[in-house]
């Protein structure tokens, strides 16, 4: 047969198998596997013969995928995806009666396919005995961290291996089958040295020699061996050209020795944390930071966008073409949520700092826009920062800090960048931002942005970011997901169907059901006639619900459990609609049964610290008697809102390991946070935009809807992620939630292309259709007179208000051009502005026309409008609308007394200082656009409970409580304040002194935001918490902060909250008392005297990488590659932890720490 023939015959069998459509017998063997899977009853139409023919025809895919292996990538990507699942199925050993290695091939064939998530959950499910196939699994994982065990274990067992290795007698004592497996293991130690150190000197030829042994096991009588040699061996070389340590390698050119140093340390980090290889959107990402020019990224969730955002830091911050003698550039990372911004930060400096020693400063900045303590000393690091913003932070930076700050700028990290296709005021945040920071950053300053998928917007956010409409993209998903119903009935039983893998639908033929199906893939509802008589469909659900995400998270993968979200993603209360029930079902329903379903154990040892960290955490911050506390001991996770920082944190840790397996959450958690769930439970209601208006039946957004879907999936411990939506049996009037189920499903199916929008766009169309209403005109013409003349300071109406929006976004781009630009390009930049716009490059019919509105708007701004310099730039500070400015300089006098008032706080007990703070919330509530709309005992209700340390005595829910702290009063009271202060500092920046000196303001009202962010009313309180995360509770900072006040005991005014002081005395606080500041780690290295094994003059180099075995009272030192090199007494050793070098002339080990 011709390779034409050949290539053809591959296109077929591939297109059939592992096309566009899934084939029905594949859903046949699949929903085979998923009911011995769910141990329930296989399909009666199972045979041994349908075993053979699925196999058969699988090795038949692996075989056309080898033709396509150097003509078409993806075609061969394709079918190994295709086999591994197909050989994952018939892996189970109630399928799979012959027991051959089929969960082997399954994973070779992931790996190969570039799926080693994939692979490493198939693996996972299995249990070996046999060392040598312990050593083969771990190759498949890419472990290379247990392979150096294994190694140590097998020549330990084996020593008579080593033995012959060593005498080069290789066939001594040595059967055919010893041979191959000893040269097999023999390559990968060779391997394994590579990964670990980078050593290459023996590698081409281990390469070579399993090509001889591949080509040997071709002529055996076992098949599958033949298979599984054949493509482990192609699996190393892939190993070897998609390591992380080659990849990282080219970066080094482009870094200084500093750079050089940390992106060494990287290696060996990720070594350690089995992250050896470059996905193939890393190494996509990897190609683009070498150019050294701005790209997007567009990856799913868990593809490995963090590892470019890190390695661009290291790049960006280290770079070798930094010269300035102080290196105090920056890195901007904007998210766009705080609980996002808290997970960054926490990532970035346990690579950055506390494992790479770099001077790289770590600081996540959140809320609104607000001028405290950290934000003013930014200006003055004199080391590389990377600073975690959210948008409206950036924003604030930018108009207190101004050019000094922008010049440092080296590089802008966008995450979750096709947010920026939403239509909130978020989005048009996010856009308007890049669209300054564009417009004045200095040319050489990156832009990368990190997007999900963004089907039909790439393009246009491609070229928005970086200027190349080329995105970098990977379909890479490291788990297949599905998508299906889970129906209860009135007697209490479940069915379980799945409509849809991985986008495509599953259909079967000649089946009882159409779709896979499980009946009772958990255990029958109890007391099904009592709820039955629950007065709503709404009530009977729930219990329905709550009892399937428990028995879920009881089953088992391997020894750990299933990991469960009850996910709300409509418009409701999720405390009192679902935690309340939630809380009474666990507590009054359960506690008569006897058989709970096993959904939490109590964890124990280091888990167990973590937990009750968590307890303490939130009992501190929302108190015993709150429905998350009773909850979190219940073992389920409640998260909703905007959780404070640091109990956030910590919930998603629970859940990361596996200590809390059950979440219910709103849509918050799916909005940002990395956390991936094996199964996700969405209760119809969760369909509907707005559950409770019986009346409006419109459906969720597909956006959420696919985001939620995203989070479906443990990488590395599962090869699925399953979501299945709640539905009714039996209730005739309930027909209709069937209906949604499928709109929403075939909305999925064909919204393959995001539709492109701009929340810049929106604002400009209100603008022109409340223009219209008013008027009563349509013509353009007077619409663009219009835009050339109005004043929204001197009008009141719909259209000027919505004007005075755009005007803060055009203002806030002319006085940073003016500040950056020569005076004579002024007016050519500004007419700029629409061409740096998102909305510049989506598809719109009213493109010129929109365009010419905002060239329009911005001379008449410039000119006529605010022709003062000083006027434009008065807006600008104080970073709210011209409109609302002028409101709230016509009360600067009364303000500021007010504020000066605060000098006195330090001397005010916490009721007292509550009402100084409410005093300030109420005069800025007189001022209606930036009032925070509650009445005034309620306000202070809420903040009350805030400071609280004992939550006992307030009424209401926590959840509503905070719901108040983090929508109105961490973000607009703050804001408000931040308002003023930038009123005051206007026109005294450039004169000499602190802060409180040029403002004239008290030191309480820089601290205004720390203290309601960390819900303390004591600014050093507030300051220990925010600087040390060992920190459980309110409490024990303030336990440290009195060390303070005793250390300071004779200042008794306002200057006690001076920043600088709080922070020399912490600093000196922290060295005296803190452990990590007097660990010395100077025993780093240490000597171990050996004999040589062999003639010394067979040591051809001084010195030899070796690992040591017990072995008959002695410590042999061995090769990697299983020669014994030296022996010595039984010394404490820690292969992981240290290396160990033998000098051969000095008869001696070394021993050194790796890292």
């Amino acid at each position: 047969m011709t390779k034409k023939q050949d290539l053809e015959i591959s296109n077929k069998i591939i297109e059939d198998y592992a096309g566009e459509v899934f084939p029905t017998d594949f859903a046949k063997l699949y929903a085979h596997h998923s009911r011995l899977q769910a141990k329930k009853d296989g399909l009666k139409s199972w045979n041994d013969k349908m075993f053979e023919s699925q196999l058969n025809r699988t090795l038949l895919l692996i075989e056309y995928a080898d033709v396509q292996r150097n003509v078409d990538n993806n075609k061969f990507k394709n079918a190994l995806k295709r086999a591994g699942e197909l050989l994952e199925w018939l892996a189970h050993p109630e399928i799979n009666k012959n027991h051959l290695p089929l969960y082997l091939l399954s994973a070779a064939c992931y790996q190969l396919a570039e799926y080693p998530a994939r692979g490493l959950g198939v693996l996972n499910k299995y249990d070996i005995d046999n060392n040598q196939s312990k050593i083969l699994q771990s190759l498949l994982k890419a472990d290379f961290t247990n392979i150096i065990t294994l190694l140590s274990d097998y020549y330990t067992n084996n020593l008579n291996i080593a033995i012959t290795n060593t005498d080069n007698n290789e066939s001594r004592n040595l059967s055919l089958q010893q041979f191959i497996v000893n040269e097999t293991i023999r390559i990968i130690g060779i391997i394994y040295s590579y990964f670990r150190w980078g050593d290459e000197d023996r590698l081409a030829i281990a390469i070579k020699k399993f090509d001889a042994i591949e080509k040997f096991m071709l002529h055996g009588k076992d098949s599958f061996s033949w298979i599984l040699c054949k493509l482990c061996n192609q699996i190393i070389k892939i190993y070897i050209e998609t390591s992380l340590r080659k990849w990282i390698r080219v970066l080094k050119d482009t870094v200084n020795e500093d750079g050089k140093k940390a992106l060494d340390l990287y290696v060996k980090l990720n070594f350690l944390e089995n992250k050896t290889l470059a996905w193939t959107s890393q190494i996509k990402g990897i190609k683009e930071l070498v150019k050294n020019e701005s790209f997007l990224l567009c990856t799913p969730t868990g593809s490995g966008k963090t590892t470019i955002a890190e390695l661009a830091i290291i790049q960006s911050l280290l770079s070798k073409d930094i010269t300035d003698e102080i290196n105090d550039n920056i890195a901007l990372y904007i998210v766009p949520k705080r609980a996002l911004a808290a997970e960054v930060e926490f990532k970035l400096s346990k690579i950055l700092t506390k494992n790479l020693n770099t001077n790289i400063q770590i600081t996540s900045l959140y809320g609104g826009n607000d001028y405290g303590p950290y934000e003013i000393s930014i200006k003055d690091a004199l080391c590389p920062s990377v600073l975690i913003c959210t948008q409206e932070k950036t924003d604030a930076l930018i108009r207190l800090l101004g050019n000094d700050f922008l010049k440092k700028i080296r590089l802008v990290i966008i995450d979750e960048a096709h947010n920026i296709n939403l239509e909130d005021a978020r989005a048009l945040c996010l856009e308007t931002l890049i669209v300054r920071l564009k417009m004045v950053l200095q040319q050489n300053t990156r832009f990368i942005g990190l997007s999900a998928i963004a089907n039909g917007i790439e393009k246009s956010l491609s070229t928005f970011i970086s200027g190349n409409g080329i995105p970098v993209e990977s379909d890479y998903r490291s788990t297949r997901q599905t998508i299906g119903r889970l129906y209860y009935s009135p007697a209490g039983s479940y069915e379980q169907y799945t409509d849809i893998m991985d986008g495509k639908i599953v259909t079967l033929e000649n089946e009882e059901t159409q779709r896979p199906y499980i009946l009772n893939p958990i255990e029958i509802c109890p007391f099904p006639e009592k709820y039955n008589n629950l007065e709503s469909s709404f009530q009977k659900m729930k219990p329905r619900l709550f009892w399937a995400a428990l028995n879920y998270a009881a089953q088992k993968n391997k020894n750990k459990n299933k990991t469960v979200l009850i996910s709300i993603l409509s418009i409701e209360n999720i405390s009192s609609q679902y935690a309340n029930p939630f809380l009474k079902y666990l507590e009054e329903d359960l506690s008569t049964i006897k058989n709970i379903p096993q959904y939490f154990t109590a964890p124990t040892s280091d888990k167990l610290i973590l937990y009750n960290k968590a307890l303490t955490i939130c009992q501190d911050y929302f108190g015993e008697n709150s429905v998350e506390y009773k909850l979190l001991k219940k073992g389920v996770v409640l998260h909703h809102g905007k959780m404070p920082g640091r109990l956030g944190r910590i919930l998603v840790q629970l859940v990361e390991q596996n200590i809390i397996n059950v979440v219910l959450a709103n849509s918050t958690l799916i909005e940002g946070i990395n956390l991936p769930f094996e199964i996700i439970l969405l209760p119809y209601r969760s369909l509907k935009r707005n559950p409770s208006d019986r009346s409006d039946n419109s459906l969720i957004d597909i956006k959420s809807f696919k985001n939620l879907l995203g989070r479906a999936g443990r990488p590395c411990l599962t090869t699925e992620g399953q979501t299945y939506i709640l539905l009714p049996r039996g209730e005739k009037q309930l027909r209709y939630l069937h209906q949604n189920y499928k709109d929403i499903l075939n909305e999925f199916i064909n919204s393959a292309q995001n539709n492109e929008t701009s929340a810049l766009f929106k604002l400009l169309e209100m603008i022109y259709s409340k223009w219209q209403k008013i008027t009563q005109e349509t013509g353009p013409q007077k619409f663009f007179e219009w835009i050339e003349n109005a004043r929204p300071i001197d009008d009141n109406n719909e259209a000027t208000d919505a004007l005075d929006h755009l005007d803060e976004f055009l203002l806030s781009a002319i006085e940073e051009i003016d500040s950056s630009a020569n005076i004579n390009d002024l007016e050519d930049k500004i007419s700029k502005i629409w061409g740096n716009t998102y909305a510049n490059y989506i598809n719109n019919i009213d493109y010129l026309f929109y365009k010419n509105v905002i060239t329009l708007r911005s001379k008449a701004l410039l000119k006529t409008i605010y022709p003062n310099k000083k006027y434009r730039n008065y807006f600008y500070k104080v970073s709210l609308t011209p409109k609302i400015t002028m409101e709230l300089t016509a009360k600067y006098s009364e303000i500021h007394k007010l504020f000066k008032a605060g000098e006195s706080y330090f001397s005010l007990g916490n009721n007292c200082r509550i009402n100084y703070i409410m005093k300030i919330v109420q005069i800025f509530n007189e001022i209606e656009k930036i009032k925070i709309d509650k009445k005034f005992e309620t306000i202070k209700k809420h903040i009350e409970w805030w400071f609280a340390t004992d939550k006992m005595l307030f009424t209401g829910t926590a959840s509503n409580h905070y719901d108040f702290i983090s929508k109105e009063f961490l973000y607009k009271f703050t804001r408000n304040i931040s308002a003023f202060v930038s009123l005051c500092l206007w026109d005294k920046v450039a004169l000499k002194g602190n802060q409180k000196e040029k403002t004239g303001l008290p030191w309480i009202i820089f601290w205004l935001k720390d203290i309601i962010t960390w819900g303390t009313l004591d600014p050093v309180t507030a300051y220990v918490m925010a600087n040390d995360t060992s920190i459980i509770t309110r409490k024990d900072a303030q336990n440290i902060a009195q060390d303070y006040y005793n250390t300071y005991i004779h200042i008794n005014d306002d200057e006690i909250f001076n920043p600088e002081t709080i922070k020399k005395w912490y600093q000196e606080y922290r060295l005296q008392y803190n452990e990590t500041f007097e660990k010395k780690y100077v025993h780093n290295i240490s000597k171990i005297e050996v004999e040589l094994y062999r003639d010394p003059m067979l040591y051809t180099q001084s010195k030899y990488k070796v690992i040591p075995i017990i072995k008959n009272d002695k410590m042999y030192w061995i090769d990697v590659a299983g020669y014994i090199m030296a022996v010595s007494d039984i010394n404490d050793v820690n292969i992981h932890k240290n290396d160990y070098i033998l000098y051969s002339k000095e008869e001696c080990i070394i021993s050194k720490k790796y890292i």
